[in-house]
């Protein structure tokens, strides 16, 4: 790897904003979600938009973590980097849980009590409380955005377990393999993983119970971000082969998108041959996308620039403020009768322009930014 991240930084903030684009995309989608409102009749670019994105985002995601996890573990002492993953992760993780999440139901309580104007907010305040605490404890303590933080703090158990037994990152050597054989193997993999799934893609847990297959899919990546950080003829190979696996990627798109239409039509005869297809194709898209991204920005964008400056120390913090955020401007222009192209944009734009601005002008210089920022310079 680059010995400034500059790619790995811009991977971070470039995956944060794409996860923008996605959650902004979620109520103009023609197969309607869960969601505090959803717009009829929806958009059908955006279900593809959200198909396209969710198929290697939170991978990236997790693959990062993993780069910068392996990073601390081996700079710091055992409870140094105890203590960081807990000012770093575990105690946003709380803090979410307590103040997040309850807003992010308490939206969902409003659509379902069809609360309009701010007088009815105001009259109905202790209904609206009433019910936000029956959608919460109804649905197992839902942890929303936040189940990658979750699942982070088990990952890094897992992670310390299995460096202390094994010294995996030691001997697991990516330089000496094939891109395209370690490709195969993460498919194979995750497609088993995927049979085990309610749908044909992977889905995200939102509560304190663990699914055990999307636990192991993601934890794969994770794996794969700590042994990635001394891979550089690994990763050399993929800023090479990045327009073909990009080619690549598009091709399993189109594949993996049409298969979905079949989900719901079990009747066919060739149902399982459309299932098998549409999980396979799926896996193979996560990783070509993941070896086209890696290749890409290590090939065109390992620099740094004020403006991506900002954009990678803000991301955390936009991470955790842009779901709450965007779920308000979409109920907010839910009552305005303009074009939902138009609805996206603004709701887009607004709530990613608060999250920034919020991090430079508040975050950045208080306390908060030693738990979700940084103030100082990156080395």
């Amino acid at each position: 790897m680059n010995p400034n991240y500059n790619a790995i930084n811009n991977l971070k903030w470039m995956s944060s904003v794409l996860r923008c684009l996605l959650h902004a995309s979620v109520p103009y989608i023609v197969t309607k979600n869960f969601w505090p409102v959803n717009e009829t009749p929806g958009l059908l670019f955006f279900d593809v938009l959200i198909f396209n994105i969710h198929s290697f985002i939170m991978e990236l995601f997790f693959i990062l973590a993993g780069y910068a996890s392996v990073r601390q573990y081996y700079k710091l002492s055992l409870m140094d980097y105890f203590n960081n993953r807990m000012k770093r992760v575990f105690i946003p993780f709380i803090i979410g849980v307590l103040i997040l999440m309850p807003l992010i139901i308490c939206y969902f309580s409003i659509a379902e009590l069809h609360i309009h104007t701010i007088l009815d907010f105001a009259q109905n305040i202790d209904l609206i409380i009433n019910n936000t605490k029956n959608l919460i404890f109804s649905n197992h303590i839902p942890i929303v955005h936040l189940w990658f933080l979750y699942y982070l703090i088990l990952f890094y158990v897992c992670f310390i377990i299995i460096e202390k037994a094994f010294s995996f990152t030691k001997k697991i050597d990516l330089n000496n393999y094939n891109p395209y054989w370690v490709l195969i193997i993460i498919a194979v993999l995750t497609s088993t993983c995927m049979f085990f799934m309610r749908r044909w893609f992977v889905d995200n847990p939102l509560s304190f119970i663990v699914e055990l297959p999307s636990f192991i899919h993601y934890f794969i990546f994770f794996m794969l971000g700590t042994i990635l950080i001394n891979a550089d003829k690994f990763v050399d190979s993929l800023k090479k082969q990045w327009k073909k696996n990009g080619i690549l990627s598009v091709c399993l798109m189109i594949i993996a998108i049409s298969c979905q239409y079949y989900y719901t039509h079990t009747e066919y005869w060739f149902y399982p041959v459309i299932k098998f297809t549409g999980i396979v194709s799926h896996s193979l898209l996560t990783v070509f996308a993941l070896y086209t991204l890696i290749g890409l920005f290590h090939s065109k964008y390992n620099y740094t620039n004020q403006t991506f400056k900002l954009l990678y120390e803000s991301s955390y913090w936009t991470y955790l403020l842009f779901v709450p955020s965007v779920m308000l401007m979409h109920m907010i222009l839910y009552q305005i009768e303009i074009n939902i192209i138009i609805k996206y944009i603004i709701s887009l734009s607004v709530s990613f322009a608060f999250c920034i601005a919020t991090y430079h002008y508040i975050v950045k210089k208080t306390f908060l930014a030693n738990y979700v920022g940084f103030k100082n310079k990156i080395k």
